[in-house]
């Protein structure tokens, strides 16, 4: 019971720290040619976009699992699996925190991951 409810918590926590990192949407800055172009700020915002949504979907499914199973682990590959999904959803939220420090430093210095000027000096 205790590791099925330690799943699903750190799960919403990974999804919350998503939301604090980018916000609601309203202050997404880019345009999709900065994505294709490889500007490291707008593919952080999209990275973040979509791992919070991963994170929303595996509380949803901790929530299901722990209903169905009454929050029981019946079979040792159950309790691995929740293991190494709890520490993904630790992992997403460290890195949710280090990219919204990251985003909040400004967009002053444009860094490119890709493309004609990703070699500018």
């Amino acid at each position: 019971m205790f590791l099925v409810f330690l799943a699903a918590i750190s799960s919403a926590v990974s999804f919350l720290t998503g939301l604090v990192a980018v916000g609601s949407g309203q202050h997404f800055q880019y345009e999709w040619r900065d994505i294709l172009s490889g500007r490291r700020n707008a593919l952080l915002y999209v990275w973040v976009t979509f791992s919070s949504i991963f994170a929303l979907v595996q509380t949803a499914a901790f929530i299901n699992y722990g209903i169905t199973y009454q929050g029981r682990c019946h079979e040792p590959d159950q309790v691995v699996w929740l293991v190494l999904h709890t520490g993904l959803a630790l992992l997403l939220t460290t890195a949710h925190l280090f990219i919204r420090g990251d985003l909040q430093k400004g967009q002053a210095n444009s860094i490119y991951l890709w493309g004609p000027r990703s070699h500018a000096d």
